[in-house]
């Protein structure tokens, strides 16, 4: 292939013939622009698959974020149900120990009298015999 300076020696030798080298740099020039072109289209197609790709991306991180800001919600609410839940089984059951707890101490206290009273009697039979004891011992 012929350079610059072969082409400047060739118009230098024949007059009125110049047209050579303007159509070589013209030729040169659509081989460039016909690359640029190719290129320019090349990056076209992918800014545009790029795009899309964006776009798909976006949307599903716009749909994730909303179904994890639900979720976070779901089990907000569940987790203070579950609180007041438990919170209503701990009185129930400190209630239910309280009523066993007071049952104990009245059937204690009820247990403790009637020892008491108990004693009181044998005491008493053990100060005061009864009649009918004292008969025995007496008529004998």
């Amino acid at each position: 292939m012929a350079v610059k300076e072969d082409l400047d020696i060739f118009n230098q030798h024949s007059q009125g013939k110049s047209k050579l080298k303007f159509e070589m740099r013209s030729y040169q020039d659509n081989q460039q622009l016909n690359w640029f072109k190719n290129r320019v289209a090349k990056e076209q197609r992918h800014a545009k698959a790029l795009e899309e790709s964006l776009g798909i991306v976006s949307e599903k991180l716009r749909k994730t974020t909303e179904e994890n800001c639900i979720v976070r919600h779901r089990t907000k609410m569940q987790h203070e149900e579950n609180k007041e839940e438990m919170y209503l089984q701990e009185q129930f059951f400190k209630d239910q120990i309280k009523i066993i707890h007071e049952s104990r101490d009245a059937k204690e206290e009820s247990f403790e009298r009637l020892q008491q009273e108990e004693r009181d009697k044998v005491k008493q039979s053990y100060v005061n015999p009864s009649n009918g004891e004292e008969k025995k011992y007496s008529g004998n």
